[in-house]
């Protein structure tokens, strides 16, 4: 199990490659 530190990093790290992209381009 990962920690949840890692978790927290692991989330935010894929909300912001996710988000981010489609924030910049809409």
């Amino acid at each position: 199990m990962l920690s949840n530190g890692d978790w927290l990093i692991a989330h935010a790290s894929t909300l912001l490659f996710l988000y981010y992209p489609a924030g910049a381009f809409w």
